[in-house]
């Protein structure tokens, strides 16, 4: 597939990270966003990253520059990518 030229003449382009979501599925439900403290997802991601203990203090610095500069979510929802995105969307507007 060829990308949109737009996406194209972007590829020079950076973006840093501003949320951090942790989905979970849960069939006929409603869709559910809650904040997690900073404390909760640095643990939650470093127990995520596998080479996070390898890295010693440059995974520590790494992480906690990330958890630092974002917003965390824990994320439920019901499989439906449509209202999925359309939260999204709408969190993105909020935090920027």
């Amino acid at each position: 597939m060829k990308p949109p030229s737009e996406s194209v003449s972007k590829a020079d382009q950076t973006a840093l990270p501003c949320l951090v979501v942790f989905p979970k599925y849960r069939a006929e439900s409603s869709l559910s966003l809650s904040a997690v403290p900073k404390s909760e997802a640095f643990m939650r991601l470093a127990d995520l990253s596998f080479n996070y203990s390898v890295l010693g203090a440059q995974g520590f610095e790494t992480l906690a520059g990330l958890v630092n500069s974002c917003q965390a979510y824990d994320f439920i929802y019901d499989g439906d990518f449509n209202h999925a995105s359309d939260l999204f969307v709408q969190l993105l507007d909020d935090v920027r």
